[in-house]
């Protein structure tokens, strides 16, 4: 028997991909949103990750259940920006830009690219990020396996930021 956790977007110290962009556009002290911002994200900081594999594995009655790995909150991409801007101290400036240009722009590069066999610098997935509402529940991790992110967002961006000064990403 196996259990299966299902992390959501993962982010912390020792990873140069998934937040380093937002934290390079937000230090930038301007980012800009297609759409409202209202859509939510659902992160995972990677010690409360790893808190949650460790609980799993301890508990017998976790074999063949399936778990969501997630922090406690899930946020609004306006929320999440801010909140990376605040982490390495820049006043960030949301500026709002209508979704459906971009998205159609999307489309007519994927159709150029096709031909050529190269991958798109700008594709229909990409842009959807700025509208999948991603909001989720942990319940069943905690209550059956006693599961309680201890890093909160703030001081999880807060230490990624660190992590990406030190390690010469920003």
């Amino acid at each position: 028997d196996i259990t299966i956790i299902r992390p959501t977007a993962i982010y912390g110290p020792g990873d140069p991909g998934r937040f380093l962009m937002l934290y390079r556009l937000a230090r930038k002290g301007r980012f800009l949103m297609f759409g409202d911002g209202e859509t939510t994200y659902h992160p995972v900081y990677i010690d409360n990750l790893v808190d949650l594999f460790e609980l799993a594995e301890q508990e017998p009655e976790a074999k063949g259940r399936v778990y969501l790995g997630a922090d406690e909150h899930y946020y609004t991409l306006n929320d999440l920006v801010r909140a990376v801007g605040r982490a390495i101290g820049v006043d960030v400036r949301i500026v709002h830009l209508p979704f459906r240009p971009l998205w159609l722009a999307a489309v007519a590069v994927e159709i150029a690219c096709m031909p050529l066999r190269i991958t798109p610098p700008l594709f229909r997935r990409r842009v959807d990020w700025f509208r999948q509402v991603r909001a989720f529940s942990i319940e069943r991790a905690k209550r059956e396996l006693g599961f309680t992110p201890r890093v909160g967002l703030e001081e999880g961006l807060r230490l990624t930021g660190e992590w990406y000064k030190a390690n010469g990403y920003l």
